[in-house]
């Protein structure tokens, strides 16, 4: 199976490391800075708490799962783990960027990587918020069916 990294463990990125982990992935992730909350979603999923130099040597996908507001930084700070890392004989990083982020961003982070081992996806996570799910509310009411549905 491949080694993936994601990034970050909040609500959505937990629960697709959670069914990458059950695929049979090793699902990397970076804890530093976050909370004892991110932690133990993290730990709960089945993620691995890894170094960016980790990352980037092991990792054969990074998938982007966090804030829209925050895509840039990730890209930044990938790129400079990318430039900055020794990578030995490894086939390029594919960096997927799965967040609800503008066209004019999609294209400044593909222009970052132009230069760099790093093969850019502009992608999406399409879902609802478990909260949702939890109501009474019409939608919620419907989205329960479709999901008993399709089990």
């Amino acid at each position: 199976m491949s080694v993936i990294a994601l990034i970050a463990a909040g609500a959505m990125g937990a629960a697709v490391g959670r069914k990458l982990v059950e695929a049979g992935n090793t699902v990397l992730t970076n804890l530093e800075g976050r909370s004892d909350a991110t932690r133990n979603r993290a730990a709960e999923a089945g993620m691995i708490d890894a170094s960016w130099a980790d990352i980037v040597q092991k990792a054969d996908i990074l998938l982007s799962i966090i804030p829209p507001r925050e895509a840039m930084a990730l890209a930044k700070r990938v790129l400079n783990e990318v430039t900055s890392t020794p990578t030995a004989e490894k086939q390029p990083l594919i960096f997927a960027d799965c967040n609800a982020i503008n066209v004019d961003t999609v294209k400044t982070i593909a222009g970052l990587f132009a230069d760099a081992a790093v093969v850019f996806i502009d992608g999406c996570i399409i879902g609802v918020r478990l909260q949702i799910l939890a109501t009474t509310s019409p939608l919620s009411t419907r989205l329960r069916i479709l999901r008993t549905n399709q089990a």
